[in-house]
């Protein structure tokens, strides 16, 4: 019985609350028949003695019950409840109150609740059960006849037992929680010591497969290079030409489950080398442009001549981060172009944040498939890119490198229109030398095996290569015969020792990992050999392993390079013809490059994408070439006529609509319509193409539906910012302006919102208007006030105020007069304009008209800026309308 009431208190298969609780129940059921004894003993009251029978017998069933059933949460739940809010009241009032064991016994029930119960519920039986306590000292206090008195004595010894028994309770119970908590601990240090060897038995899994793998597959990708170099059959060559785009992918696939497994296993070293990020460059054109090339697909290079030519950084990994996403932009676009750019962020003056972008023009990605791009094995839109090859592994791979290099990568995307990759890794800046102006050179290797000619040829050369594979010495041996350079072979460490003893190499390439004695340390005892004839001889390590790691490995060494299998032929003549002297080199092949080809390859030299660019809805009547001088990009609104829409300033201009509206003056209707939500879209995606980050500057909100519809399109891209300018026409340039000089200024994003989004307040902008028929159309007056204003030949004052349009006054009179008492009106409060900003915008005005207008206005402002309005605006306001914007002075 024993054994069994211990196996459930400590059933180890339990939660550590559950235990703890069930530990606490016993112990409290074992008092709960001590007292009982000792009641009997000391002769307490009947009623006092059948209540501790009826609870133990209560409380023991219940236990049996739940064991039994299962449900031991709910069993502990109700006799928690029947032990706080029955038992400890009526005991209170039949065992002496205050002077007893019951003080104690409240201490036990409120220490029952905090086991037992959790949440929300255990605040509430807590404060239950406080009430409850509260209760019974007051009426035990102020209603004392209602409690069974207890003698002293009695007193005394049911209080002192009751401590004893509590406090031996508690004891146990942080006894026991000390113990549990040290077997859990000693439990999770196994498993983390499990853990770990597991990942090391998995990692020298993965290291052991990449190597074995790597070595038939380079005797594939070798001999099938051979193949493609002869002479064949055309359809031989296409089947030797699939053997090695498919022998390539599944290389691809070996080095993406490898770096998958170090990344897990927190084994992904960054190695950081000196570099030339010009070299980078051209060795990421060189590999992306044949795939390009393949696909009809042109290729832009974009590249700030101000960028740090020598950085310090994993150059392998950058270079393994931006072939992937390039492969992804050719693989995922069927037509037009990728591009890649490059510029830089100073940080101090030994650091610079790189930035590279890589735009294409192809599929796009869904809005709802960006949260889950960079996770493993997941493939955007299955059914339409099921023919696309990969692995799934590769973005996932380049987020946790990119991370690991304390960078960022940003994706901004419009589904069948084209993504952007922006990746910004922070290096060290080494010199003060700039990228300046890159002369990048590419060759098909399609086209080089085509009509293949060696590189070199050195009859007199001589070198050594070792390898424990038969079939590895095989290919290399092959992939080298046409240099004409004498080659010998070894099988092992100790057979190369042999020769190098009393031969002269000009150049050794070794095989790493041998039997008996590996390529390490055949390096360290060739260099060490007495009497070796090749001591000083250059040697290349061959390895099956891959990674900036392995980089690392064979500099530290002592090798003077290292080429990864499979082996390319024309990486191995390149490295092959670095160790050899000069003079007994003959090169015989030039380097093709792609300018040959202008359709497919273009470097863009000194041209850079701007840190932020700002936008704006055409509504707000800018200029061309205000936009030109400070690089405003304009969405144009929809002008809407019976024969069909119009983009404004695009496909309709200001003077075109004003001679429809003449022409058909009353017979048809013309209203403006702001761009759709997939339009904001479009013209993000291309204006990101010019800039890292965008301030769009919209149309107030309460006059059209223009920011509702930017805002929705910004969820795309996570670097467009759109703000509510609370105004129209002139009044957003002054704020477009505003921004374009903050950006100069160098100011950061979220300040520069800030500041445009309080300007709105201190800008004033009016207009009177001609002609009041456009406005009758637009709906912006009733017909009663327009019969009104031609009546009576009134033209109305319109302002747009606390983001509302109004019709402010009106002025009686021919027009010209009522120009001038409008621009009167306006000089009233000359102290209150600033003279800088002073925007005039007009529709259909004659000379004398806007005569009249400069006359008296420049008699005033030195600086005016004169903007004719849009189409949209003269949609809605018609011919004959002049508008007045400026900005109130500070602190007016």
């Amino acid at each position: 019985m024993l054994k069994k009431i211990l196996h459930y208190a400590f059933e180890e298969s339990r939660d550590l609350h559950e235990r703890v609780y069930r530990l606490v129940s016993i112990f409290a059921i074992l008092i709960c028949i001590f007292l009982f004894a000792l009641g009997w003993f000391i002769r307490e009251s009947i009623l006092e003695q059948l209540l501790l029978g009826v609870g133990i017998v209560v409380f023991n069933i219940i236990t049996i019950v739940s064991y039994n059933k299962k449900s031991t949460k709910r069993g502990a739940e109700i006799i928690t409840i029947v032990f706080a809010f029955v038992m400890l009241p009526l005991m209170f009032f039949n065992a002496g109150g205050l002077y007893g064991e019951m003080p104690v016994m409240f201490v036990l029930g409120f220490a029952y609740i905090c086991l037992v119960f959790t949440g929300k519920i255990r605040n509430v039986i807590l404060v239950l059960s406080c009430i409850v306590t509260a209760v019974c000292y007051y009426i035990g206090f102020f209603e004392p006849r209602l409690v069974v008195q207890h003698t002293i004595f009695s007193a005394y010894v049911d209080s002192a037992v009751a401590v004893i028994l509590i406090g031996v309770l508690l004891n146990m119970l942080i006894q026991f929680q000390n113990t549990t908590y040290k077997n859990e601990n000693t439990l999770v240090k196994m498993q983390k010591n499990e853990i770990e060897e597991l990942s090391a038995s998995q990692n020298r899994f993965f290291s052991s497969m990449s190597h074995e793998i790597r070595t038939p597959i380079n005797t594939i990708i070798g001999f099938n290079e051979m193949t493609l170099r002869n002479n064949v059959d055309p359809e031989i060559r296409k089947n030797a030409a699939n053997i090695q785009s498919a022998s390539n992918m599944l290389l691809a696939l070996i080095n993406d489950i490898l770096d998958m497994s170090k990344i897990e296993s927190g084994n992904m070293d960054i190695v950081p080398v000196n570099y030339e990020l010009g070299s980078v460059i051209s060795d990421l054109v060189n590999m992306i442009w044949v795939r390009a090339d393949s696909k009809n697909l042109k290729l832009h290079v974009e590249a700030d001549p101000a960028v740090p030519a020598v950085l310090n950084g994993d150059e392998m990994r950058v270079k393994q981060i931006l072939l992937n996403i390039l492969n992804n932009a050719v693989k995922y676009t069927n037509e037009g172009s990728v591009s890649l750019s490059v510029r830089s962020e100073k940080i101090d003056d030994e650091n610079a944040k790189i930035i590279f972008a890589v735009s294409d023009t192809g599929i796009g990605i869904k809005r709802e498939n960006l949260p889950y791009l960079f996770d493993a094995f997941k493939r955007m839109d299955q059914k339409k890119n099921r023919t696309i090859e990969g692995t799934g592994l590769g973005l996932m791979i380049v987020r946790q490198l990119v991370s690991l290099m304390d960078g960022d990568i940003a994706v901004d995307s419009v589904y069948t229109k084209g993504t952007t990759f922006t990746i910004t890794i922070p290096q060290k800046v080494v010199g003060s030398e700039k990228l300046g102006v890159l002369n990048l050179e590419t060759r098909s290797i399609l086209q080089s095996m085509k009509a293949y000619k060696q590189s070199f040829e050195a009859p007199e050369a001589r070198i050594l290569i070792v390898d424990d594979n038969d079939m590895n010495l095989n290919v290399a041996c092959k992939l080298l015969e046409p240099t004409k350079v004498r080659i010998d072979t070894a099988r092992s460490g100790e057979e190369c020792l042999q020769l190098t003893q009393d031969n002269i190499y000009h150049g050794i390439l070794m095989d790493h990992i041998m039997p008996v004695m590996d390529g390490i340390e055949t390096l360290k005892k060739l260099r060490i050999q007495e009497g070796g004839m090749s001591r000083q001889t250059p040697v290349i390590a061959l390895t099956a392993n891959a990674g900036s790691d392995v980089s690392k490995l064979y500099r530290e060494e002592g090798f003077d390079g290292y080429l990864a299998k499979p082996v390319n032929g024309a990486l191995l003549e390149a490295a092959v013809l670095k160790m050899l002297p000069k003079e007994l080199v003959t090169v015989t092949n030039d380097i093709d490059t792609v300018s040959d080809n202008e359709n497919t390859f273009f470097v863009k030299e000194g041209r850079r994408k701007t840190a932020v660019k700002i936008t704006i809805d055409s509504i707000s009547d800018i200029s061309e070439e205000m936009a030109n001088q400070y690089n405003i990009a304009i969405m144009p609104y929809y002008v809407c006529t019976p024969e069909g829409n119009f983009l404004d300033g695009q496909e309709i201009g200001t003077d075109s609509l004003i001679e429809y509206l003449n022409i058909y003056r009353g017979k048809k209707t013309i209203h403006s319509k702001v761009p759709e939500i997939e339009d904001y879209e479009v013209f993000f995606a291309e204006q990101l193409m010019e800039a890292e980050h965008i301030i769009h500057i919209s149309a107030s909100g309460n006059a059209c539906d223009g920011y509702k519809n930017a805002k929705e399109a910004a969820k795309e891209f996570g670097n467009v910012e759109v703000v509510d300018s609370r105004l129209i026409s002139g009044g957003m340039c002054i704020v477009a302006l505003k921004a374009a000089s903050l950006i100069e200024q160098g100011m950061a994003i979220e300040d520069i919102v800030k500041e445009i989004d309080r300007m709105p307040e201190k800008i004033y902008a009016s207009c009177i208007v001609k002609n009041t028929d456009t406005l009758l159309n637009a709906g912006r007056i009733s017909t009663f006030m327009y019969r009104f204003f031609e009546t009576m030949m009134v033209s109305p004052v319109i302002s747009f105020s606390k983001n509302k349009l109004k019709v402010r006054r009106h002025f009686l009179g021919q027009f010209k007069l009522v120009l001038r008492k409008y621009i009167r009106s306006v000089l009233r409060h000359k102290k209150s304009i600033d003279p800088d900003n002073v925007f005039v915008t007009y529709v259909g005005l004659n000379d004398e008209e806007f005569g009249i207008i400069k006359e008296m206005l420049e008699q005033n402002f030195n600086n005016i800026y004169y903007n004719k309005a849009s189409a949209v605006i003269a949609s809605n306001s018609g011919a004959g309308t002049f508008g007045l914007i400026y900005m109130k002075r500070q602190g007016r």
